[in-house]
């Protein structure tokens, strides 16, 4: 791991048009250590899923844009964000990303 999580979070934000991390992680993806990071804009009220890379600071995937809408009721029940990134940082990458946005 060579790049900060704060380094890695700043990217992310960048990939995504008025970007907001709502939350992050340090993990294995695909045999790689990697950051993955849930960011909305909340101008256009999508969220997306972005992972950099530990190693070296690349943004590996960037998904498309789900509405707001859409993952609010695909965490219903979680309370609010602080219940839903509790839960999602539990679960690494699978869990709730997965239905989402795969693993």
């Amino acid at each position: 791991m060579k790049i900060p999580f704060t380094t890695a979070t700043e990217t992310a934000q960048k990939q995504i048009t008025n970007g907001t991390v709502l939350g992050g992680h340090l993990g294995v993806t695909q045999g790689y250590l990697t950051y993955t990071y849930f960011v909305v804009n909340p101008i256009n009220g999508t969220g997306h899923k972005v992972i950099v890379d530990a190693g070296n600071g690349k943004v590996l995937y960037t998904s498309e844009g789900l509405p707001m809408a859409s993952l609010a009721s695909s965490w219903k029940g979680h309370g609010s964000w602080h219940g839903f990134e509790g839960s999602w940082k539990g679960h690494g990458p699978g869990g709730f990303w997965h239905g989402l946005f795969g693993s």
